[in-house]
């Protein structure tokens, strides 16, 4: 479960980073 969590927030993240960029 908290894998799955975590690359959820992982995903999440690297579209933040594409978004900035």
């Amino acid at each position: 479960m908290t894998n799955g969590v975590g690359l959820w927030r992982f995903h999440i993240n690297n579209e933040l980073l594409i978004v900035k960029l």
